[in-house]
């Protein structure tokens, strides 16, 4: 996720579509020197921030994957991700009236 001077929010994965590789990969930069773009660290693509669109490098035409945000009350929200909480299964026992034992022992 990034935000831009403009206080816009733009959310990509972190992987180039050359290769895959992290954006950041080797000098853990995510921009080009004059920060004006996203730069791959492996091949030195430059990557439009407000489109994702590669304009210079191997990937050139592809673009990075979005990632769906939303800014409420000043907090920025990432939109359509599972949480690992959501993802329990329901109490298989709830409505059954039985319970599950477990025994502890030492051994």
């Amino acid at each position: 996720m990034l935000r831009t001077f403009g206080n816009d929010y733009f959310g990509y994965v972190n992987r180039c579509p050359h290769h895959s590789a992290w954006l950041n990969i080797g000098s853990g930069e995510f921009f080009s020197p004059d920060r004006s773009f996203l730069r791959c660290g492996r091949h030195g693509a430059r990557i439009e921030i407000d489109t994702g669109v590669c304009i210079d490098g191997p990937c050139n035409g592809q673009a990075l994957e979005p990632v769906a945000l939303t800014v409420i009350d000043g907090d920025v929200c990432l939109r359509g991700v599972k949480l690992l909480a959501d993802d329990r299964r329901a109490d298989l026992f709830e409505d059954s009236g039985e319970t599950m034992d477990v025994m502890i022992h030492p051994d």
